[in-house]
């Protein structure tokens, strides 16, 4: 196959990364250069919370990871955004335990016969989690580990957040020698020219192929991923509170907190609420997402933080 070829990214990370702040930084520098960016959106529940707040075009796979019971499905939905949409980019996001260096062979598999190339594989790295790696189990670690091991680029998040931010690099180095790292902090990148237009490039000698890299993904491993649906309009320091008692690996949801709507966004001792602009309809719905979790204890204490 000769002519054209849409560049892909592929955007890995552990759950609450920052892999969505990330692809909004990407669907303004698209915007910014005037090309047209679709994409990806690999959920493992059965809910895209965000969907309604999704800058550029999209298409959902949910219920499952794209490395594996989805793997099917990763071909199709490539020739149908290509010929939907024609693209400049096409941006993957992998669900949080998406094995990355699988999902890339799925898309290396996709280009033997379409006209995509694979430009990049972004890991986005928790680096608040990064200095507690103890508080994963090991396969957890093992996956977050690959993830790291197999990207073109790094993205550092949460940087503010970071104590020993030499040692987060040099953990980092361990795993990936020759992959950029770029830091993130506060929900922006430090220095966004790094990332200016990430898709023109290509994955240089050194950084782990899909056919060398050994998949860690534990395909029964016991995650537990529920939606708690409807939720009522919510109490804001109540809300608070019940948020200070989740232990969940990530959360997210679309919520009303004393009468506005906000997009909200948990993962690892932090959590933000962005107000929603627009009229469109919205469906109030929180997603949880750990390993044992109590979802009845979850939910009742939730609705403890109703607004009366």
């Amino acid at each position: 196959m000769s002519g054209h070829r849409t560049p892909i990214v592929i955007i890995s990370g552990f759950l609450g990364s920052g892999k969505s702040t990330l692809l909004r930084s990407y669907a303004r520098i698209a915007k910014q250069n005037r090309q047209k960016m679709v994409v990806l959106l690999n959920e493992r529940g059965s809910v895209n919370v965000e969907q309604d707040t999704m800058p550029v075009p999209h298409m959902d796979v949910l219920g499952g990871c794209l490395c594996c019971v989805l793997a099917g499905k990763v071909y199709p939905l490539l020739e149908d955004m290509l010929r939907v949409y024609e693209p400049d980019v096409i941006v993957i996001e992998c669900s949080g335990v998406s094995a990355p260096a699988d999902v890339l062979e799925r898309v290396t598999q996709a280009a033997l016969t379409l006209p995509i190339t694979v430009a990049q594989l972004v890991t986005v790295v928790d680096g608040a989690r990064m200095e507690d790696q103890c508080k994963l189990s090991g396969k957890w670690q093992r996956l977050q580990q690959q993830a790291i091991q197999c990207a073109t680029t790094i993205v550092l998040g949460k940087c503010d957040l970071i104590a020993q931010h030499a040692r987060c690099i040099e953990d980092i180095r361990r795993w990936n020698a020759y992959a950029p790292i770029v830091c993130m902090a506060h929900g922006a990148c430090v220095d966004d020219t790094s990332l200016s237009i990430p898709w023109e490039t290509t994955i240089p000698a050194g950084i782990v192929r899909p056919e060398q890299a050994v998949s860690v993904h534990d395909h029964r491993a016991a995650l537990d991923v529920f939606c708690i649906d409807d939720v009522p309009m919510l109490d804001a320091p109540c809300f608070d509170a019940w948020v200070a008692t989740l232990s969940v690996f990530r959360a997210k949801g679309i919520v009303c907190i004393d009468g506005t709507w906000f997009e909200w966004q948990y993962a690892y001792r932090a959590h933000t609420r962005t107000p929603i602009v627009g009229t469109t309809p919205l469906h109030a719905v929180i997603v949880c997402i750990g390993e044992h979790l109590n979802r009845q204890h979850i939910t009742q204490s939730l609705y403890a933080a109703v607004a009366v």
